[in-house]
Formats: C-alpha cells, sequence, structure tokens
C-alpha cells in the first residue's frame, strides 16, 4: 500500500473516518450525553493490513462471490482468480484491496477515487467514486462506477459495514424474500424467512452462524442498541434492493473479544453472475456509470442536533 490518509469529519453530532486505505471508514460514532458512541464496530489491529478488520469497506464493482470463479456474459466467458487467502473464490470485488486517492476534503465532506486497469485476476476496468457528508446527525455516502472496459460486463455496487452486536441488539430491515446459503456461502433457493431471521419486524440476532442474503428490500432499516440507548436508522435509494445479513455467532466472537454482525445493502444477490436476470447486477456499456447512496442517521433519544 502507499502513503495512507486518515480524515476526520466531525460536527455537532457525528464524527466519522475515512481512510484511503480500502476507501474504508475506520471509526463512526455520534456524540450525546457527553460521551462518544460507536455506531460501527472498533476497528481492529491492522497487522494483517486487511480490510475486513475496519469498520466499513465498498463493494466495487460489485459484492460477494462468483460461483466457480468463472461467468458467461454477451457470449464470452470469463475467468477469475481468487483474491483472499481466506477464500477459494472471487470475493467483494477490488475496491477493498486497493489504495484510493483523497479527491476533496471540506468541513463536512469528503471524496475518494479509484482506477482500476487491466488486472490479472479479473476482467473489469473502472473509475471508482466514494463520496462522505455529514448532515446533522446524519452520515450521507454515495458510490460511483463507471465500465472503463471495452466490453459490456454486469456490474454491482453496496457496502460492507460491521455494526456492534451486544446481547440486546435489534434489527429491523423489511423485505419479501429469504435466500438460504449453500456450501459454497452463495444463495441456494428462495424461501420464506426461518422465524429468527424475519426482520419485516424488530428482531435481537440470532446467537449462531448466520450469512443469508435479503430481496425485496423496501430500503430502510433500524439498529437498536438497547443498552446504549441508541438507534441508527438506515435508508438506501434505488438500485439497493438487497441486503446480506452476516455474523459468525455471539459465542464465537466474544472468545476474541469483538462482538459484531454486518447489514450489508447491495444492489444485486451475491451470485447473480449466472442468473439470467443477473438478479440485480446492471450491464453497463464502456463509459457507463452506476450509482447507489445510502444515508446512515442517528437516534439517541432527547438529543437534537
Amino acid at each position: 500500500m502507499g502513503n495512507t490518509m486518515e480524515v476526520c469529519l466531525r460536527n455537532q453530532a457525528l464524527a466519522v473516518t475515512v481512510s484511503t486505505m480500502f476507501g474504508a471508514i475506520r471509526a463512526f460514532s455520534v456524540r450525546a450525553g457527553g460521551r462518544d458512541i460507536s455506531l460501527m464496530r472498533s476497528v481492529r489491529d491492522h497487522r494483517d493490513g486487511s480490510a475486513l478488520d475496519t469498520a466499513c469497506f465498498p463493494l466495487i464493482p460489485f459484492g460477494n462471490r462468483v460461483r466457480g470463479n468463472r461467468f458467461a456474459f454477451g457470449g464470452k466467458d470469463y475467468g477469475l482468480t481468487a483474491n483472499s487467502p481466506t477464500d477459494p473464490l472471487y470475493l467483494h470485488g477490488d475496491g477493498w484491496l486497493k489504495d484510493w486517492s483523497l479527491e476533496d476534503v471540506g468541513d463536512d465532506s469528503l471524496s475518494l477515487a479509484l482506477m482500476v486497469r487491466g488486472e490479472s485476476r479479473s476482467p473489469y476496468c473502472y473509475d471508482g467514486f466514494q463520496s462522505f457528508r455529514l448532515i446533522g446527525g446524519c452520515l450521507e455516502i454515495c458510490l460511483r462506477v463507471v465500465n472503463r472496459g471495452e466490453e459490456t460486463l454486469p456490474f454491482g455496487l453496496g457496502w460492507h459495514p460491521y455494526f456492534p452486536l451486544t446481547t440486546g441488539t435489534t434489527l429491523m430491515a423489511p423485505a419479501t424474500g429469504f435466500w438460504t446459503e449453500d456450501g459454497d456461502h452463495l444463495p441456494d433457493r428462495r424461501s420464506p424467512a426461518p422465524n429468527d431471521l424475519d426482520f419485516g419486524a424488530p428482531r435481537r440476532l440470532p446467537d449462531h452462524w448466520v450469512n443469508n442474503v435479503f430481496d425485496g428490500w423496501t430500503g430502510v432499516a433500524e439498529i437498536h442498541w438497547p443498552e446504549w440507548g441508541c438507534g441508527l436508522s438506515i435508508t438506501a435509494d434505488p438500485p439497493l434492493f438487497h441486503y446480506m445479513v452476516f455474523t459468525p455467532g455471539r459465542r464465537r466472537e466474544a472468545e476474541r473479544g469483538a462482538d459484531y454482525f454486518c447489514f450489508e445493502p447491495m444492489s444485486h444477490r451475491p451470485g447473480g453472475h449466472h442468473s439470467p436476470d443477473l438478479s440485480g447486477l446492471f450491464p453497463l456499456v464502456p463509459g457507463t456509470a452506476l450509482e447507489a447512496r445510502i444515508r446512515l442517521e442517528a437516534n439517541v433519544p432527547a438529543f437534537s442536533y
């Protein structure tokens, strides 16, 4: 990695620290009652230099895995090479592995850029852009990708945030579809959500492995930490109609001293490269763009900003 830069944006309500390494968020907190409450998990020691130890990283030019590290599109076959030492399948695109460049910094906003050309592990060539803006008690994040290759390819966008997981943490994220997980950690079958994973109403996260995608998402989610008297509202614009929920389970992570869960807004279903309808991936002709936007608003009773 090159020269890493970190920028902290702060206003009366919120503070967010963004790093050019991986284009990742390293900290996100709200100031309430004279104390700072972390709205994303604390960053782990970067001894292995992994985006998996950050608070949130971008999913670009698509998120999650590609079955068999191959896909066919437009009458051509494309191959990918595994890009993570912990997974045999190509994972999460390129943005989470790269140095981004700091393009602009203001009092309450900043922007990053990324250029990917001729990667040996992937056929994707693109420009990526991220912007972060504080508006009162809300953090707005925008992610944009432009196809700079010579061929039309399916693109998708999303984010991979890590949220604190307390005993009482609840999640509400209404969606119409739930997918089971197969042995390759990819969606298997669409079915009714089991009771402990039905987030149509606020529900505590189960204490076991969860790694499932939901589709037909309304674009609205609520996280609540009753122990802290604090919550977080997440709103997403189209094309973010999917989300992943991931947690290894409290007991397993408690032994490591790091309780968390991931709620990952995405434009597409993992494995969409092999679906006839691409499952939310967008075919971008050279020079065209795809953009996604989310807002994260802190909910702290008796606190105004």
